[in-house]
């Protein structure tokens, strides 16, 4: 019996045992793996102060730098190459001369650097405080499918000019959002540039021109104007590719009388320049407003950037290298640099192909429109000989 409790005492301790040593054990490994952690994100404070405190170093230096580029050649400060390594030499000799002068000496210099960054933060601000969205201070307004997109793809080649990508409208369909929201569709632009934007339907939309006058007595406008036969034919050609289905005839003529044009009909009178460039010179002077031939961006669009550079009162940047003639495609090609070797055309929907129409409705359109094409011609002093 006795030899038996032995036997059992034992055991337990045994076991006990084994329960001391695990849990000593996993005391030592838990002890350990602080202690690991501890150094761990010593370690990584420590290189990262290290490394922070290379990129400061290094920022400091590029900043010395260039304002030690800056005294070089800066004409009213008189600094000469001899009194310049004079001043590194005893700025080397400062700094050997103790760890306190030199720490003295590191001080004074981080808070002269210190300024010195200031200043140009306060330029910098300055700068991105300039860069901001501005009203525009030209419009291209109309004439559509005459050129309006190729014009403002050939001003855009200019650094002075910025203007929005898709036609904003604000004028004829969004007046009631406010000038602040037009000012947010424009892009960003520096104060020496000029924001411009072009919105087709605002020639013949009533209201329109006293409302830009309300905002800009001075704005520059642009109408892009081309022969309104010719005019008419491409916007018909629009329409088809958009899925609709009425013949040119259904749309231009009236539906009393098929033999007579309807000048009520909305691509009949888009057509009528006269008697909407009347109503803009209620509001603006003729000098506010360049007249654009939609076939002379097509035939010679470097004289035109000429004329349009000038009006703009812009330097001729803008030039006949820039241009390149697409014979597939009937009209000329964009180069964003005179180097290129492959120029940039406009989208596939430019120089769509025209459908075929009834050559007797074309002549009754030529017949309507010439009366109104020659008060137009008065009217703008020019003669664009449409047939």
């Amino acid at each position: 019996m006795i030899k038996r409790n032995t036997v059992f005492h034992r055991k337990i301790s045994t076991r006990m045992d084994l329960k001391n040593m695990i849990w000593r054990f996993r005391r030592k490994l838990l002890l350990l793996g602080s202690c690991s952690l501890i150094f761990l994100i010593f370690y990584v404070e420590n290189y990262r102060d290290t490394k922070m405190d290379q990129s400061n170093s290094m920022l400091r230096s590029a900043v010395y730098n260039r304002r030690i580029s800056d005294l070089r050649f800066n004409k009213s400060i008189d600094l000469g190459w001899d009194e310049l390594l004079d001043n590194r030499q005893r700025s080397k000799s400062r700094i050997t001369q103790g760890a306190g002068a030199a720490t003295s000496s590191s001080l004074d210099s981080d808070d002269s650097m210190d300024k010195f960054e200031g200043k140009n933060n306060k330029k910098s601000n300055k700068r991105t405080k300039d860069f901001a969205r501005r009203l525009p201070q030209a419009i291209i307004i109309g004439v559509k499918k005459s050129g309006t997109r190729a014009l403002l793809e050939y001003l855009r080649l200019h650094p002075k000019i910025v203007a929005p990508g898709p036609e904003v409208h604000y004028f004829d369909r969004s007046y009631e959002n406010g000038l602040e929201w037009y000012r947010k569709q424009m892009p960003k632009s520096s104060p020496g540039q000029l924001t411009m934007e072009k919105s087709p339907s605002y020639f013949i939309t009533e209201g329109v021109p006293e409302r830009i006058h309300a905002m800009s007595p001075t704005m520059k406008l642009f109408l892009v104007v081309r022969d309104p036969v010719q005019r008419a034919i491409s916007d018909h050609a629009q329409s088809l590719s958009k899925g609709k289905r009425r013949t040119l005839e259904e749309r231009v003529m009236s539906e009393s009388d098929p033999t007579r044009v309807n000048p009520d009909s909305y691509m009949v009178n888009i057509g009528l320049y006269a008697m909407h460039l009347r109503r803009w010179l209620e509001t603006f002077p003729r000098s506010q407003i360049l007249v654009v031939s939609g076939e002379d961006l097509v035939r010679k669009p470097a004289v035109v950037m000429a004329e349009v550079q000038d009006f703009l009162d812009l330097e001729r940047v803008v030039t006949e290298d820039y241009f390149f003639f697409n014979e597939t495609k009937g009209f000329p090609c964009l180069k964003r640099d005179p180097k290129e070797t492959v120029p940039k055309c406009l989208d596939g929907s430019k120089g769509r192909h025209h459908p075929d129409v009834n050559p007797a409705a074309l002549e009754r359109l030529r017949e309507f429109y010439r009366p109104f094409n020659e008060q137009f011609y008065k009217l703008v002093n020019v003669n664009f000989g449409w047939s």
